[in-house]
């Protein structure tokens, strides 16, 4: 699924796109404990 907030350098994967700073993967969850994302890091 494609999540709109990830349009540039996203993957297959929701909630995972590549970073456009540094080229790196980034692993966001949206909507989690009444934050708007839950950042889970880089790889």
């Amino acid at each position: 699924r494609k999540s709109s907030g990830f349009s540039r350098g996203a993957s297959k994967y929701r909630g995972v796109a590549r970073h456009h700073h540094n080229g790196r993967w980034e692993a966001r969850i949206g909507r989690v404990f009444g934050n708007k994302y839950l950042y889970l890091g880089t790889y």
